[in-house]
């Protein structure tokens, strides 16, 4: 995607991609998955400060879902923000405007699809998302 390649902020990021070998199509619209895989990348890589590592893995969960996990080694989120992070407007970070996440998940529910987000300060985030599997 051109919009995290050409980025800077992904200038020291390592991201290796883990996924089943074939080929997993998902129905989802292009527009709102670019969307949202941008907002959570750009989450992540804000939040290790422009180092770090983000792994990306994809599988199929055997019930008719993809399941894609973005986890990074950042310093994770305070419990006391897990709870507000899907509240519009909220963000820790300086000049966010806290819609990334609440947008990512509109566009998530407006495909069928859902996400969560496991984290413990200090240990990085992991976001977990369920995508429906096209079938024809």
């Amino acid at each position: 995607m051109k919009e995290i390649s050409n980025n800077p902020s992904f200038k020291n990021i390592e991201m290796p991609i883990f996924h089943p070998g074939n080929i997993l199509i998902i129905k989802f619209d292009i527009d709102h998955f670019k969307q949202v895989i941008t907002n959570l990348l750009l989450n992540a890589t804000e939040a290790m400060k422009g180092a770090g590592k983000i792994e990306i893995s994809i599988s199929e969960d055997g019930k008719g879902r993809v399941t894609l996990r973005i986890k990074d080694n950042g310093p994770g989120i305070n419990f006391e923000d897990q709870t507000k992070i899907f509240d519009p407007f909220y963000s820790t970070k300086p000049g966010g405007t806290g819609l990334g996440l609440p947008i990512t998940k509109k566009l998530l529910a407006l495909n069928n699809s859902n996400m969560r987000i496991i984290s413990k300060p200090g240990k990085g985030c992991e976001v977990i998302i369920n995508l429906p599997y096209w079938k024809e």
